[in-house]
Order: C-alpha cells, then structure tokens, then sequence
C-alpha cells in the first residue's frame, strides 16, 4: 500500500456505489491501457482565458490556433519524458504517439498487477445496476516524483460513464400514433423553425461527433440521403479506443444515425468525424481530447449527445473530482481554440436518472464551456410555424421524458 515514496491523488478517489455487490479480485494477469492527463506548460489564463473570450463579440474575439495551442499550452517535453523513463523502469508499454504533447495525454499499457504497484491500489470486480465492471475503492497514490506532473489517471476502472439521451416509444404509444395523422419533417425544416440561416451549406468546416456505443452502415446512410434528395454525408469513423459496431446496441444505434443524419442535412457541405470510444472515464476523456486536438480534421463544432449525473463522487459515486476536471479542462481548452460544443441536456428532467428526490443536471452539457441543449416540444396550432413548450412527457419510468434543466 501507500508510503513515504507517493502521494494520495485525492480528485481520484472511488467510493462503493450504491447497490453494488463485490464479486472479486480483479485478473492481475490482464493486460489494460490508462491514460495519464498530464500538467500544461502554461495555463490558459495568460493570453487565453475562455471566460472573458465569451464576453466578447465574436468578431473581438482572438482565439488560440492548434499549432501554437500545443507549444504555448501542451505538455512540457521533459514532463513527458520523466514519465516515459519511468514507464520503462517498470516494465509498461508505451503507446502514446506524436501528439501527446498537444494532447497531454500519455498512453500506457501493462498487467493489472503492474498498476496495483504503482497506484497502491486493489482492483476489483463489481455487479451494478448499470452492469460489470472493474474498479477500486479510495483515491490512487502517486509515486512522489511524479505527484506535480500527473493531474488525472483514467483506464484502471472501466465503469460505465455515459448513456445516449433518447427515448423511444413503446407499444401502446407506437399503436396510438397509428390512429393520428403522421406528421414528420426533415432536418432542414426543423431549421427552418430556428431560422438557421438559408443558403449556408457548411461547406469548408468539419463537424466532430462523440459516440460511446452503436454505430452506422453506409448502406443506412446512403439511403437516407437519397430519400432525402441530398448528397450522402462525407462522413469518417475514428477509432479511440472503439469502433464503429453497428448491431451492437440498439439505443446506441438510433443516436448515432440521428446525429449523423441532422448534421449531415442541415449542413451538406460540411465534412463529418465521428470519434467512437469506450463508455467509461477514460474514454470521455480520450475521445474530448482527441477531437479538440485533432490537427488533421480539425472540427470547428463538436456535438455530444450522451451525458452521466454531474454529481461527484463525494456525493455518491458517478464522476470522479478527476475526470470532472479533465473533462472539463479539455471543453476549457475547445473554447480557447474557437470550438463550439454542443451538449445534450438529458432527457429526464431534473431527476436526471437519480431516485434520490433531490433536483441534479447533465454533466458535461453543464460545463460553462460547453452549450447545453435541450428538448422543446411543437404545437400545430395553424400558420406555417409551430409554438412550443419545454420537452416534458413525465418521469422515464412511465415512458415519458423531459428536457434536462439547469442549477
């Protein structure tokens, strides 16, 4: 366990989780991959600070391009180096390529034992109501050389951390619609309602998609499109550490061609990358910071519609204080490069999923750098635009739904 040599790495801390039953050790034979967000070389409030960016007029506004983001505010190299060397020192694989430092993340891969050692920690096995999975209990300790350069730890537990935000009908209410006149609309008419601008095609910008389940065929694409009479996305998939798994999950499945399917309309000229990456902590901050910081592609806007309770794990164990920060330094970090993040709200009330009777939103559309979206409902009551009210179909146990509100 701890000594004199580490540190206690008090944001990483895990308590039980409610209603959860220990089954056991974990496999100290199994190889896993973490990854360690590392300290900048210079915070953002010296030329770039995202709250007084967000005071401007977007025309006074300056933000920070990609290239001179990594040198000015990435990972120190020597930092980066101090880590690797240490790596080495204990047998891990080293998996991070050419952009850690813009990206600050160090990627390892090693044994479960392996990192029992180094994080004086103990790994187990867990049943929840939200499934399996592999974690630990208190906060990680950090070998004291490398307590000032190591601000996060994500990969040792691979606890579900997101869910998509849809609600799908059920039988009684999929057999009353088939009594009413169907009425539906394509993407550009439901801009039109928002008077998104006529005439701008997106043509010249990227639009980044996070997903964390499902996938999407081509062949579901192509068809689409074409009913549609538009032009067939140009969309890439990006693997961060998972893939494009269509029939996999259902749920997952329906928003990921949502997402993909409203851009792509309303939008047709814009290029679209979808990052698919594992539901866990580990994997939210991977695929933020590969999005953000992807030199190639370079998103102009990213849209996330999954989400998990914003309470800490103070208050009961969903988001670490660690992964809370991470998450939210690297939306920090959007917002100084000029990105524009959407974020689904949630799509249960202020309950947000928690049967605890008190009010709770949806991290991260609450981050102050990300924009929270939430659901309206129409009402048709003649002339050519609808009114409408705030999303709100009753609690989820009913098949209901609402829009996620806000502190």
């Amino acid at each position: 366990m701890a000594n004199d040599t580490k540190v206690p790495l008090l944001t990483s801390r895990r308590e039980r989780p409610p209603g959860s039953k220990l089954l056991g050790t974990a496999d100290g034979e199994k190889i896993i991959e973490i990854s360690l967000r590392l300290r900048p070389r210079a915070r953002l409030e010296r030329d770039f600070n995202p709250e007084k960016i967000g005071m401007l007029l977007p025309k006074d506004r300056r933000h920070a391009s990609r290239e001179l983001f990594a040198v000015e505010f990435g990972a120190d190299r020597p930092d980066v180096q101090k880590i690797e060397e240490f790596a080495r020192t204990q047998g891990l694989e080293i998996v991070s390529d050419s952009s850690v430092v813009a990206r600050r993340l160090v990627r390892l891969r090693g044994k479960i034992r392996e990192f029992q050692d180094i994080f004086s920690i103990e790994l187990r096995e867990f049943e929840s109501p939200d499934g399996s999975f592999r974690g630990w209990l208190g906060p990680l300790f950090i070998p004291r050389q490398l307590a000032d350069i190591i601000e996060g730890v994500f990969g040792l537990s691979d606890r579900r951390q997101a869910r998509p935000h849809i609600v799908l009908p059920d039988e009684d209410e999929i057999a009353f619609r088939a009594t009413i006149p169907r009425i539906s609309f394509p993407p550009s008419r439901i801009a039109q309602f928002y008077d998104f601008p006529s005439g701008l095609t997106g043509e010249g910008q990227c639009v980044g998609i996070v997903e964390f389940g499902g996938g999407l065929r081509k062949s579901d694409i192509d068809t689409y499109f074409h009913r549609l009479g538009l032009p067939v996305a140009d969309v890439t998939f990006i693997s961060v550490g998972a893939g494009n798994s269509p029939g996999e999950d259902p749920e997952a499945d329906g928003e990921v061609a949502l997402d993909v399917e409203v851009v792509g309309a309303i939008a047709p000229g814009a290029k679209i990358v979808v990052y698919f990456a594992p539901f866990s902590e580990k994997g939210w901050v991977d695929a933020l910071t590969a999005a953000v910081h992807d030199s190639v592609h370079k998103p102009s806007v990213l849209s996330i519609s999954w989400g998990w309770p914003e309470r800490s794990v103070i208050e009961g164990d969903i988001w670490t204080t660690q992964a809370l920060h991470a998450v939210n330094g690297v939306l920090r970090e959007a917002a100084a490069l000029g990105m524009t993040v959407c974020v689904a709200s949630g799509d249960d009330g202020s309950a947000d999923q928690l049967a605890d009777g008190r009010a709770h939103v949806d991290f991260p559309a609450f981050s102050p750098y990300s924009l929270g979206c939430g659901g309206t409902t129409f009402h048709f009551l003649g002339g050519p635009f609808p009114q409408e009210s705030v999303w709100n179909r009753g609690p989820r146990q009913f098949n209901g739904g609402a829009s996620g509100g806000s502190k």
